[in-house]
C-alpha cells in the first residue's frame, strides 16, 4: 500500500468495491481528496469505477476551503488549474481539489450612501478570474442631494457609473459593470461616479 492506503500500481491487487481485488476486477476505487478545503459532513468522497471508464466528479460534493474558491478537480496535487478531462480509470486513482484565490472588492459610494444601511462601503469577496458584479451589494440611489439648503437641494449629484479612479478625469474611466465583464484580479476598490 501507499502512503494514502492505496494499492501500489506494481501491484496486481487493487482496492475494488469488495476491497481487495485482483487487477479491478471488481472496479477500482476513485478518491476524491480536498486537498486542504473540507467536504461538507457526510459527503461521499470516492466512488467505484469499472477499468476504462471516464472519471467524474458527480456524486461529489464541492468542497470548501477559508480564503478560497473551489475551481474544480484535477489529478495534479496543488495545481492551479482544474483538469478539463480526468481521463479513465486503470487503477486506483486520487483527484485533487483545486483552488483559486479570492479578492476583496470593495465598492466605494464616494460622496453616496447606500440606501438599505446608509453605510458609505460595501465589500464582497469575488475568486480570480470571476466576474466582478454589484449583486448582493445594494444599489445606489440615482441620486443624492450634495448641497442642501433651506431652499432645497441645491446641487443634485446622479449616479453614472463606477470607476477604479475616485476622480476620473475622462468618460472612458467609467466601468458600466452590468454591461462590461470585469475579471476579479487582485483587491480592489471600485469608486461610485456621480
Amino acid at each position: 500500500l501507499d502512503e494514502n492506503g492505496e494499492c501500489d500500481t506494481q501491484s496486481p491487487w487493487s482496492v475494488g468495491g469488495q476491497n481487495i481485488s485482483w487487477n479491478g476486477s471488481d472496479g477500482f476505487k476513485v478518491t476524491f481528496d480536498a486537498d486542504g478545503g473540507t467536504f461538507p459532513e457526510n459527503s461521499k468522497t470516492y466512488k467505484m469505477l469499472s477499468n476504462g471508464n471516464a472519471i467524474t466528479a458527480d456524486e461529489i460534493a464541492s468542497p470548501t476551503k477559508d480564503g478560497a474558491a473551489f475551481a474544480g478537480w484535477s489529478l495534479t496535487k496543488g495545481a492551479s488549474e482544474p483538469a478539463l478531462n480526468l481521463g479513465v480509470v486503470t487503477k486506483p486513482t486520487r483527484v485533487y481539489a483545486v483552488w483559486k484565490p479570492v479578492f476583496t472588492i470593495t465598492f466605494d459610494a464616494n460622496g453616496g450612501s447606500f440606501p438599505d444601511d446608509g453605510s458609505l462601503k460595501k465589500e464582497k469577496k469575488v475568486a480570480k478570474g470571476d466576474v466582478i458584479t454589484v449583486e448582493g451589494i445594494g444599489n445606489l440611489p440615482e441620486s443624492y442631494c450634495k448641497v442642501s439648503s433651506t431652499f432645497g437641494c441645491d446641487v443634485t449629484m446622479f449616479f453614472t457609473g463606477w470607476s477604479f479612479k475616485s476622480n476620473p478625469s475622462t468618460e472612458s474611466e467609467i466601468v458600466d459593470l452590468n454591461n462590461l465583464d470585469v475579471f476579479a484580479s487582485k483587491d480592489t476598490t471600485l469608486y461610485a461616479v456621480w
